[in-house]
């Protein structure tokens, strides 16, 4: 058997410990990162976790506020085209005033009875709509449209006249919003057909729509 070198079994427990010392190494280069850079990394991703949530809500905030905007100026938009007024009509004459057909004013709510009107686009020279009232009517408001362009038109009068020639009124109007001239003569017609006499037919807002009539809407408390 031969014999062992002293000398080999010294370089083999070398190596030994090397292989040890080498794994030891090993396993301290492979251990996790110090407390200190943790916090570290942990305090910067809520920093930055906070910047993004600030960030959300300012545009959100920012979106509400100009959504709001745009709906703001949509509504207050003018979209109505323009369009060259129809030859001015020359009213009928106003010739008689007889005396009112007037009572107090009666219990009940006001109902619409004259509806002369449009959502399309108008200009001026109406012409006076007739209407027929089945039954007395305390009437309440008489209001005709005078756009104008815009304009509008200092308010003149407003009467009705029946067939027989009788006018109940004229009614001074006064001005309304810059193009409506309103009138409340708080009087009871009685049944019958009536025309609509406006002083300034030339404004009088009129399109096909209306047949050339003059818008026109009235209110009226029906009498029993």
């Amino acid at each position: 058997m031969p014999k062992k070198n002293p000398n080999n079994i010294a370089i083999l427990v070398v190596l030994c410990l090397s292989v040890v010392a080498l794994n030891g190494c090993e396993l301290h280069l492979g251990d996790p990162k110090s407390e200190e850079t943790k916090r570290n990394e942990r305090v910067a991703q809520s920093e930055q976790a906070l910047l993004e949530k600030q960030n959300a809500e300012m545009m959100k905030a920012y979106r509400k506020e100009s959504d709001s905007q745009i709906q703001l100026e949509e509504k207050t938009t003018n979209t109505t085209p323009a369009i060259t007024p129809a030859p001015a009509i020359t009213p009928a004459p106003e010739t008689n005033n007889p005396e009112q057909f007037s009572i107090d004013r009666p219990e009940g709510n006001p109902v619409q009875i004259i509806n002369v009107n449009s959502l399309l686009a108008i200009s001026g020279g109406g012409t006076s709509p007739t209407i027929t009232f089945t039954q007395n009517y305390f009437l309440t408001r008489i209001l005709t449209y005078h756009w104008n362009d815009g304009k509008g038109v200092p308010p003149g009068t407003i009467s009705l006249k029946d067939t027989s020639g009788k006018i109940y009124g004229p009614w001074q109007a006064k001005l309304e919003s810059g193009v409506y001239w309103v009138v409340d003569p708080e009087t009871t017609i009685p049944s019958g057909t009536y025309t609509v006499i406006d002083s300034d037919p030339s404004s009088w807002s009129q399109n096909t729509e209306t047949n050339g009539n003059g818008v026109t809407t009235a209110m009226g408390i029906p009498v029993k």
